[in-house]
């Protein structure tokens, strides 16, 4: 039993008469804030809200799985294991029924909110997968041979043009400004034909 603890022993706890539905669900409710926005616990083995929830999770199940135990001994141990999980002024104003009623509120707010946790986690995976984008290179390497292309171009025009002026400035050099511009039509209408 302490090794394993029964994954349900909530089900077992009787339901007191001394505790209403109402108490017990108020104390399922502050032990939910709790887990939810309390403050963390911080030890060698807790460094995160889920860890402290799956902590408390297997050491709750254990201590009713003692309390619960046929074992006088077990029960005992159970008892003084409380203290790790309760105040101690709360465990004093309790009565046993009490007690067992709160520790498998405790236990339930741990399990829901592990519950909550997992659910968000897988969530947050799904939209992960969802919002993957993959890059497509084509148009860029398209863009860079086209303005390879258009420099060949140029300077074949521009080579022409020096044959047959026959100077080595040739008449047909273009303005910097103009080749930029004819470049970026060139490649806006390639754009173009690739949408």
């Amino acid at each position: 039993a302490v090794s394993e603890p029964e994954k349900h022993i909530e089900q077992h706890v009787a339901p007191s008469k001394k505790v209403s539905i109402e108490e017990y669900e108020d104390v399922k409710g502050m032990w939910i804030q709790q887990y939810v926005s309390g403050e963390i616990p911080v030890t060698e083995n807790i460094q995160t809200r889920d860890q402290w929830v799956e902590e408390d999770t297997v050491r709750i199940s254990n201590i009713l799985n003692k309390v619960l135990s046929a074992d006088k001994q077990m029960q005992e141990q159970g008892l003084d294991e409380v203290g790790y999980i309760l105040p101690i002024f709360m465990i004093n104003n309790l009565s046993g029924d009490e007690l067992l009623v709160y520790l498998k509120a405790k236990l339930e707010a741990a399990k829901q909110v592990k519950l909550d946790i997992e659910t968000e986690i897988r969530e947050k995976v799904k939209a992960e997968e969802k919002e993957t984008f993959i890059d497509i290179d084509v148009p860029k390497k398209k863009e860079a041979e086209k303005a390879q292309t258009l420099q060949a171009e140029l300077k074949m025009d521009v080579s022409e043009a020096t044959e047959e002026t026959g100077s080595k400035t040739p008449q047909a050099n273009l303005p910097l400004e103009e080749i930029q511009n004819k470049l970026k039509s060139e490649m806006d209408k390639e754009s173009e034909g690739v949408k």
